[in-house]
């Protein structure tokens, strides 16, 4: 009887780590049960006795559904795949580690999420901007982790992995031609040519843009460029290299470091 009291009480102490976070709201990492991978940088976990939508600090994985402000990824369901499969291997059970701020848009957790695999701690924010499936996303107040994330990004791109799979072999298409077939373009990845370019910046963003066509580089991530980017680009004709998106009617490309930029005169 005493064997099957003790069997019991471990069997609920089990269901109740597994269904629960083991830390409170004040705790700056909890570990917790994932009930659902939303897609490549979003989970629902059980977070102080409830259900509570995750997003990963510090990365922008391609959206896997419209409804947001951005389009349906060219690679947002192999970054969706890449981030449920390593979920999944960890027994659907993740750490979560907190920054400064606790939570985001639409009342999301803001964490950095770390999953044990072989006995190794993986952080799956860094790894899937690692394989090429997220790009970075600096914040100036949010990421303890900016320089390892760029250091996978050029990794990523070294190795022409997931986003950049593409770099070398896409034909680059004139604006105007994207802005005639927009719906045709809206999220894939290829190389846009356009100009002269007109620059202007304001608190949030750099914004080079052309009749057709316009690109934004967020503040946060000017630090990559050494040079700045009006002095680089004013009035040069540009191909660049990323994500279609739609701004109202024009082509729009959120762009992160040099080597999406080429120069053609």
């Amino acid at each position: 009887m005493k064997k099957i009291i003790l069997t019991l009480a471990i069997v609920l102490a089990i269901v109740f780590f597994l269904s629960s976070c083991t830390k409170t709201i004040n705790s700056p990492t909890s570990i917790c049960k994932v009930t659902k991978v939303v897609d490549g940088d979003t989970i629902d976990v059980v977070y102080n006795g409830a259900e509570t939508s995750v997003r990963y600090i510090g990365i922008d994985a391609p959206e896997t559904h419209s409804g947001s402000d951005k389009p349906i990824g060219e690679y947002g369901m192999q970054a969706y795949e890449f981030n449920k499969k390593l979920i999944s291997e960890s027994g659907n059970v993740v750490q979560l580690k907190f920054d400064e701020e606790r939570y985001g848009t639409y009342h999301r957790l803001l964490a950095y999420v770390y999953v044990n695999l072989d006995s190794t701690s993986v952080m799956l924010n860094a790894d899937i901007v690692n394989h090429g499936l997220a790009w970075p996303l600096t914040y100036f107040d949010t990421s303890k982790h900016t320089k390892e994330f760029w250091s996978d990004y050029h990794y990523a791109y070294q190795h022409r992995l997931g986003l950049f799979s593409k770099y070398d072999t896409a034909s680059t298409v004139e604006a105007s031609v994207i802005d005639r077939n927009l719906s045709e373009y809206t999220g894939k990845l290829t190389w846009v040519k356009f100009g002269p370019v007109r620059y202007k910046k304001n608190t949030y963003a750099v914004t080079l843009s052309s009749t057709y066509f316009s690109v934004t580089v967020r503040t946060p991530e000017l630090g990559e460029f050494a040079t700045p980017l009006n002095v680089l680009y004013s009035r040069k004709i540009l191909k660049v290299y990323g994500e279609v998106w739609k701004r109202g009617e024009k082509g729009e490309m959120l762009l992160h470091a040099p080597f999406e930029f080429k120069i053609v005169h």
